[in-house]
């Protein structure tokens, strides 16, 4: 299944009232399954623009990553970011492509019937809209879904 991603871009413009919406996020991240891939860290903005933090969040699902931004509890610890930074959000429905082929070509044997087709339709339609780079992974999707 894919998985939901908050991509924010922040400018933290109050540090210790910052801390208190860390603090209040951290209950609704763990309810909805949030992971930090990305929390801060060097970065270099060659095109566009940007602010002074990065972060990522991954959620076991689109929805999941929906769910957690519309929830009270999400909104509460909202109000008190918003008056201690500026930033910029983006919800996204995202797929590690490579995890999930390294599954399918090591251990598809392991994997239930069910969850392989599921694994090898999400890839394929993945593929199907996204650069010609993915040629490659299309072509060996392809072949294995035909292989059964």
């Amino acid at each position: 299944m894919a998985k939901g991603y908050w991509i924010a871009q922040v400018d933290v413009t109050d540090p210790e009232r910052y801390k208190l919406y860390v603090a209040a996020n951290a209950g609704p991240f763990r309810k909805y399954g949030a992971r930090f891939v990305i929390r801060g860290g060097q970065f270099e903005n060659p095109e566009g623009s940007s602010r002074s933090r990065n972060v990522v969040l991954e959620f076991p699902s689109y929805q999941a990553a929906l769910d957690c931004w519309k929830s009270p509890e999400y909104q509460e610890a909202l109000k008190l970011r918003q008056v201690a930074s500026s930033s910029d959000l983006v919800i996204i429905e995202g797929l590690v492509a490579s995890v999930e082929i390294a599954r399918l070509l090591f251990v598809a044997h392991k994997i239930p019937p069910a969850e392989r087709d599921r694994v090898r339709q999400d890839l394929l339609n993945y593929c199907e809209r996204d650069t010609w780079a993915m040629v490659k992974l299309l072509e060996r999707l392809r072949e294995l879904a035909t292989r059964g």
